[in-house]
């Protein structure tokens, strides 16, 4: 519970990324810092849980190259949603990770989920192909968002049909 400077008996001072606290009753001096920053959703997630993968249908990749693909997408955004949402990440996992595939039409249609993404506070990453095998370098072949609350993925993602 929080009243005024207090929360559950513990002083606090937030300066920054810092968090000074003073244990009431005598107990001494904490010192916390907080290593992330302040996030648009809760921390504490108590509803469902996804993540999204997104595939361009235009490339014509083959199921290989797309799987490949898709792997290098959710591994950034969960090392993402790891460093910037741990809780959101754990309230996923504990939920058996939910991961749905989805396709998209175009370059434009991805990047716009994607800064849809981002803008509403979720872990989103785009990824640009290296260009070895079937594409020319740098072209945006997949992207994943989330872990995430599945309703705000929703909201973004929703209209999307499965891959």
């Amino acid at each position: 519970m929080v009243v005024g400077n207090q929360l559950n008996g513990i002083q606090y001072q937030l300066n920054g990324s810092q968090l000074n606290a003073t244990v009431l009753g005598g107990a001494g001096l904490i010192m916390f810092i907080l290593r992330r920053r302040v996030r648009p959703f809760v921390t504490m997630p108590t509803g469902e849980c996804k993540l999204v993968i997104l595939v361009r249908t235009d490339l014509n990749m083959t199921k290989g190259k797309a799987a490949a693909q898709c792997c290098h997408a959710v591994l950034e955004t969960y090392k993402q949603a790891t460093r910037n949402y741990p809780e959101m990440v754990q309230r996923w996992e504990d939920l058996g990770q939910p991961k749905i595939t989805l396709k998209v039409e175009s370059d434009a249609e991805l990047g716009e989920l994607v800064s849809k993404a981002r803008k509403a506070g979720l872990a989103a990453q785009a990824i640009r192909d290296a260009g070895r095998t079937q594409l020319i370098p740098g072209t945006r072949t997949v992207a994943a968002i989330g872990p995430g609350p599945a309703k705000m993925i929703d909201i973004i993602t929703g209209h999307l049909k499965l891959y």
